[in-house]
């Protein structure tokens, strides 16, 4: 029942009430003249009776103000239950905001992706720019050592050398079970088929200006990106690229920059000042 419903039903319930009441007020009044015609009795000689003793309120006048009072608490008791109504749900409306920001479900913890592997990273963040890839299982093998293939290309896990690639810029391919620990020291590798120099000059010098370069990048030359590209890579993750194109690539590094399974140092564990590595 609404609030206007209520609020009906009270008027005509007190609209029934006073009508009662002025039919209580009439039978007063037929008994104010009895009692007045009572002294004419006494004087003719009619034996006294004694005062009449001063009416009290009539059975529906209790009953009147034991509905009303009835009514009165109904009223309150709903306005009460519809005031905690509201705040319980002014309450879920605001932690739903504030809960999310406070992390809670997704950070902190080990993720697992769908097939089960783990996929959280040192810093207990989970990324969400570029394309992901099922965390593959392998451990540190021998190089030469042979394994299964990857579950990408280039590759963003897997099976991997102890010894990964040192940071900074290549001019030749290095070899993936390498790079797979780099990706795994929180590494971003930037791969490219580039053959124009203008363009391979941009990438350079975008890469050399990134914070703590070259701690936690690589840059190489890959072939079996497509011609003209440039393919970003992190544990588990990938993006591809036309060209240079800073502004897609800089989302890309900020989401997963230092961000794998082993955390070394805000440099990916490289020393503060190392020249480009060359090939």
């Amino acid at each position: 029942m609404t609030q206007q419903q209520d609020d009906k039903q009270a008027k005509a319930e007190e609209a029934r009430l006073a009508a009662e009441e002025t039919s209580d007020e009439e039978g007063f009044g037929e008994f104010e003249e009895n009692e007045d015609e009572e002294p004419a009795a006494v004087a003719a000689g009619a034996p006294d009776r004694g005062r009449h003793r001063e009416r009290g309120p009539s059975r529906r006048t209790v009953i009147r103000e034991d509905r009303r009072r009835r009514s009165a608490a109904r009223k309150t008791r709903k306005r009460t239950l519809y005031g905690l109504g509201g705040g319980l749900i002014a309450a879920m409306l605001i932690a739903g905001l504030f809960l999310p920001s406070a992390g809670l479900g997704s950070g902190g913890g080990n993720a697992n992706t769908s097939d089960g592997s783990d996929s959280s990273t040192s810093q207990g963040d989970l990324a969400s720019v570029g394309t992901s890839f099922p965390i593959q299982t392998g451990s540190v093998i021998e190089p030469g050592a042979a394994h299964v293939a990857y579950n990408s290309t280039p590759p963003t896990s897997g099976p991997r050398w102890e010894e990964a690639a040192d940071w900074g810029v290549y001019d030749v391919a290095q070899a993936d079970e390498a790079i797979v620990r780099n990706l795994e020291q929180g590494g971003v590798v930037v791969n490219h088929n580039l053959t124009n120099q203008a363009e391979i000059v941009d990438l350079t010098s975008y890469v050399e200006a990134q914070v703590g370069y070259p701690g936690c990048f690589v840059m190489q030359p890959y072939e079996a990106v497509a011609p003209g590209s440039v393919t970003l890579t992190s544990w588990g993750w990938s993006e591809n690229y036309t060209g240079v194109d800073r502004l897609s690539m800089e989302a890309f590094v900020q989401d997963h920059r230092n961000n794998g399974p082993l955390f070394l140092g805000n440099t990916c564990g490289s020393d503060p000042v190392v020249e480009d590595a060359g090939s």
